[in-house]
C-alpha cells in the first residue's frame, strides 16, 4: 500500500493508508478525539524513526493541539489515493406490474388449459369409478394427516 507523507515544521509523518474494515473497527472512547486515534493508527514512523506501537503514537498526537491534529487529518486524507468503485453491468430490469399481472394471468391461463387437459385423458383412460375410489384414498391420506400442509381452496380461481 502506497503511504501518505506530511510534513509539518522540519518533521515527516508517514500514514499508512487504512482500509474501510480496519477504520470501521477502531475503538473509540467517549471523550476522546476520533482523528488522533484514526492518525495514530495509521502513523508508521515520523522523520524515518518508526513508531513500533499504537501507544506511542497516541502520545506523539496527544502532544498537537487539536487545530494542527485536524489540519494533519485533512492533509492525510486528501493525500490519500481515490477509493475504488465497482459498478455492475447488465442488471435485471422487472417489467411493469401491469404487465407482470397480465403474464402472470396468462401463466394460469395455460396451467389451467393443461390440468383441464390432463383431467379429461385421465376421465377417458380411467372409468369414473375408479376416479371416485382415488378422489377417496385422497381423501383418506389427508384424514389420517389430519390436514398437515393441506390447503384451502380459493374458490373465485376455481371458478
Amino acid at each position: 500500500m502506497n503511504s501518505v507523507e506530511v510534513r509539518l515544521l522540519r518533521y515527516k509523518f508517514r500514514f499508512r493508508n487504512l482500509t474501510w474494515r480496519e477504520e470501521l473497527h477502531l475503538t473509540i472512547p467517549p471523550g476522546k478525539n476520533p482523528t488522533r486515534i484514526v492518525l495514530a493508527h495509521a502513523l508508521e514512523d515520523v522523520s524515518g524513526l518508526p513508531v513500533k506501537s499504537v501507544e506511542e503514537a497516541a502520545k506523539v498526537f496527544a502532544a498537537m493541539p487539536i487545530p494542527v491534529v485536524s489540519r494533519v487529518y485533512r492533509i492525510y486524507k486528501g493525500l490519500l489515493p481515490a477509493s475504488r468503485r465497482f459498478e455492475t453491468a447488465g442488471l435485471y430490469r422487472a417489467p411493469d406490474p401491469s404487465v407482470y399481472v397480465k403474464r402472470v394471468a396468462e401463466d394460469d391461463d395455460v396451467v389451467d388449459q393443461a390440468s383441464d387437459r390432463v383431467m379429461q385423458r385421465m376421465e377417458q383412460n380411467f372409468s369414473k369409478q375408479e376416479l371416485a375410489e382415488a378422489a377417496d384414498i385422497d381423501r383418506q391420506i389427508l384424514k389420517a394427516s389430519k390436514l398437515r400442509g393441506a390447503v384451502k381452496i380459493n374458490p373465485e380461481k376455481t371458478k
